[in-house]
């Protein structure tokens, strides 16, 4: 009875079963795995999309805007600001006297259009000095009074100005905020286009240059709540310069400056924090003047170059991708090589992203592709480890029968090679005993003798090859070292085998060269030295010779045994020293062989640390070479 616990017959048998149908159930559903994990993709991609997360977009827009290149000013807009210098010159802001100079100073210089960022209600001056400015106004070529109200333009009687200035132009042109929509950090980031379908004050002066009427025309214009709105490409603070107030009211700028331009007037006194905005290149309090900001939005318009925000469409499409990238890379790299592989694809997500932003003026998601890498590597690097250790534990347990197998495997093989030496060796006595009769044997049981004689040295050869085997693959060879000379080990390998190669009528010759006494196991290389000089015995034909020598070279002893037989192929030699291995010509030839001694060589040859070599060529002979270091 087999004790519980050890490998049955049945048992094995039952375990093959279970594991192969197993193996045809996984092979059968092998395509259904990566189109489910893709699926999981697909579904991480479509609910990081239901979270707008506009702050954070918002804060990897502004990183792209600050790192791209700005807006190069056309020159159409130019700006005038009442500025330190101003104040400093007129000992005060400006009052109604000073701004109808500087209307009457710009006017001589014909310009396209003047605006004012001010309510002229607020300005200081008599009855007289206002009355004056609103005629001087009212016969300057398009100026207008920005307000920050909105009304469509046949509708101002609400944001009407006070009389005596009732009669000048008055238009809507605010400056939006993310206050509330998209981000929600106050940040200015959009341009309004258009309101109730009536063109705001900027793209209505910048039809004056691009002849764009209809709003949506404009580069990157969308609609939203019945307003049409545009995304500014910002360039950095300082980039269009402002002249100061008092120059241009005293006239000290050259003729032309302001001819056909379109002039921008207001406030930069980095006094009063309501003159400025926030912008995606600065969150500080004083970082750009709405007189500039208003200008680069003149610029946008009239190069009509604002930026374009991707539909929401294709960005869920870049997320489900990157998504189903990171799926990929998850489940078919090393740890090391997926987080190598997801950072070069992040890296590659924000490169396309800035370059598409930065040269081409088009704005994809950014936020919701990185999280899906996020998301998706920590989500299913769970599920994989929990695979990864099922089949681990899969592959521990079929381990565990695979050394069950083997054990049994190599206690059969000892415990059969153990029990044929006995009665080979009694076969082998008793057919020599036979032949050294005193009684008459004719010729056929004299044959049949040797031949028994014969095949039971080719049985004990193969036993005591198996019996190598067994203590290799349970590694139990030791080496048992002695110093001897190699050559006397040759010399009684040739001794040994001289009888089979005279049967041949082949001549041994040796050419050893005299050697120091080296340390190894004399047992083992004889065996080794043995197997490839009863090799080329076999393989050389009759009427042949073998050559055995020994040299000293590069601190190694070397054994050569060259042979003449049929030589082996070239595509065989890298396979000849492989467990159980016969070349085609060992094959076809009537020489019988297990396809182990050169295995068996190899492997004593390497315990030494030395190696073990072939040189040959078809029809040329071959030769072996043992090295053994010194």
């Amino acid at each position: 009875m087999l004790a519980s616990g050890l490998l049955t017959p049945m048992n094995w048998k039952i375990a093959m079963w279970a594991r192969n149908d197993e193996v045809a159930f996984e092979v059968r559903w092998k395509w259904f795995y990566p189109l489910l994990r893709c699926a999981g993709a697909v579904l991480i991609a479509v609910v990081l999309h239901r979270f707008p997360l506009s702050y954070l977009e918002g804060v990897l827009y502004d990183w792209r805007v600050r790192l791209s290149p700005g807006l190069t000013p056309s020159g159409i807009v130019t700006t005038v600001a009442v500025d330190p210098k101003t104040l400093s010159v007129l000992r005060g802001e400006p009052n109604t006297e000073d701004f109808t100079q500087t209307v009457e100073q710009l006017s001589s210089d014909n310009p396209r259009a003047i605006i004012f960022l001010a309510d002229p209600s607020q300005w200081e001056g008599s009855l007289d000095s206002k009355v004056k400015f609103s005629q001087v106004a009212s016969r300057a070529t398009n100026l207008f009074f920005a307000s920050e109200q909105l009304a469509p333009l046949s509708q101002y009687s609400h944001i009407q100005l006070p009389k005596p200035f009732d009669a000048l132009n008055v238009a809507s042109a605010p400056i939006t905020r993310d206050n509330v929509t998209f981000a929600g950090d106050k940040v200015t980031r959009r341009m309004l286009i258009a309101f109730e379908n009536q063109l705001v004050l900027q793209p209505l002066l910048a039809n004056l240059s691009n002849k764009i009427i209809n709003p949506l025309q404009y580069r990157g214009a969308f609609e939203s709540d019945g307003s049409v709105f545009g995304y500014i490409r910002f360039s950095p603070p300082g980039t269009i310069k402002p002249l100061s107030f008092g120059d241009v009211k005293e006239g000290r700028f050259p003729k032309g400056t302001f001819t056909d331009r379109i002039v921008i007037i207001g406030h930069d006194t980095q006094m009063d924090t309501d003159d400025y905005i926030m912008t995606p290149y600065s969150r500080q309090p004083l970082s750009m003047s709405r007189l500039e900001a208003q200008a680069q939005i003149f610029e946008n318009l009239v190069q009509n170059v604002g930026i374009i925000k991707s539909p929401d469409l294709a960005n869920l499409t870049i997320t489900i991708v990157v998504a189903c990238v990171t799926v990929i890379i998850v489940w078919t790299g090393t740890p090391i090589q997926g987080i190598l592989a997801l950072l070069g694809q992040a890296i590659s997500v924000i490169g396309l992203a800035y370059i598409l932003q930065a040269f081409g003026g088009i704005w994809i998601s950014l936020i919701h592709p990185l999280l899906a890498i996020f998301v998706s590597y920590y989500f299913f690097i769970p599920y994989r480890l929990i695979v990864e250790n099922r089949k681990s534990w899969e592959f521990q347990q079929r381990n565990t029968l695979l050394e069950q197998v083997e054990e049994l495997k190599s206690n059969f093989m000892s415990m059969m090679s153990h029990d044929l030496k006995t009665p080979i060796a009694r076969i082998q006595g008793m057919a020599e005993l036979a032949l050294r009769s005193e009684t008459k044997l004719d010729s056929q049981q004299k044959e049949a003798l040797k031949s028994i004689m014969k095949s039971s040295d080719e049985l004990g050869q193969f036993v005591g090859s198996i019996l190598d085997l067994s203590r290799i693959e349970s590694k139990e060879v030791k080496l048992n070292k002695s110093s001897r000379d190699i050559n006397s080990i040759v010399k009684e390998v040739i001794k040994k085998y001289e009888f089979n190669a005279k049967s041949k009528n082949i001549k041994i010759k040796s050419e050893l060269e005299p050697l120091f006494s080296i340390k190894f196991d004399v047992d083992l290389m004889r065996q080794v030295i043995g197997n490839l000089v009863e090799n080329a015995i076999k393989y050389t034909p009759e009427n042949s010779e073998i050559v055995v020598a020994t040299k000293e070279s590069g601190g190694n002893i070397q054994v050569a045994v060259r042979d003449q037989g049929p030589g082996i192929a070239q595509d065989e030699v890298d396979n000849i020293f492989l467990k159980f291995y016969r070349g085609k010509t060992a094959k076809a030839s009537p020489i019988k062989g297990t396809g182990l001694g050169l295995y068996l060589a190899k492997y004593f040859v390497e315990l030494h640390q030395g190696k073990i070599s072939v040189n040959s060529k078809p029809n040329e002979g071959s030769t072996f070479t043992v090295e053994l270091p010194v």
